[in-house]
């Protein structure tokens, strides 16, 4: 009886070494690494703050990190599959470079030194936009711009004076409160 005890430990002690084992030797073979330095072609100094994705088959992003200051970077934990590294950067150009994790038979993938060249853009021509305010106040005046206004174009022109006055009497007292109604009497009261 005592033998048979000892011998059903040891059958489970050996089954759970053996599975820790086997679970870890499969958490190696399941866990790649990608290294690499990101430098540009023409200098040849590490670029720092470039984005780099990982994008599987499908162009979705599975890992995405910033390079460091040397301009290295490292994607941890990578499952084995076929993957796209996409290199973006401002003023460079875009690159896509082709990784495949179970072609290579360590789990750290190195790269290397990949070189970026740089992109000039020219900009053909420059168009300036903005929108004009309704009410300006100039040094002797205030000015309401009835173009700048939407509802200029479907009221009235009674429609549009009571709005101007409105505007006009919300506009002295709130923006310019040292006008207040003691300087200005207002007698007759704007009624429709």
């Amino acid at each position: 009886m005592k033998l048979k005890h000892t011998l059903v430990q040891l059958i489970i002690i050996i089954t759970v070494l053996l599975s820790q084992n086997f679970q870890a030797a499969a958490q190696n073979k399941t866990a790649y690494h990608i290294n690499g330095i990101i430098a540009d072609s023409a200098t040849q100094k590490p670029l720092a703050m470039i984005t780099i994705r990982l994008k599987d088959a499908n162009n979705e992003t599975v890992k995405v990190v910033v390079s460091k200051d040397d301009g290295s970077f490292t994607l941890s934990s990578i499952a084995p599959a076929s993957y796209w590294l996409s290199i973006n950067a401002i003023g460079y150009g875009s690159m896509m470079l082709p990784v495949d994790s179970t072609a290579f038979r360590s789990n750290t993938i190195d790269l290397k030194i990949i070189w970026l060249s740089d992109r000039m853009t020219a900009l053909k021509g420059v168009i300036v936009t903005a929108e004009r305010p309704i009410i300006r106040q100039k040094a002797d005046r205030i000015i309401y711009d009835l173009k700048a206004d939407p509802e200029s174009k479907s009221n009235t022109l009674l429609t549009i004076l009571v709005t101007i006055a409105l505007a006009m009497l919300s506009y002295t007292l709130i923006e310019k409160p040292a006008l207040n109604m003691r300087k200005h009497k207002f007698k007759n009261k704007l009624t429709l």
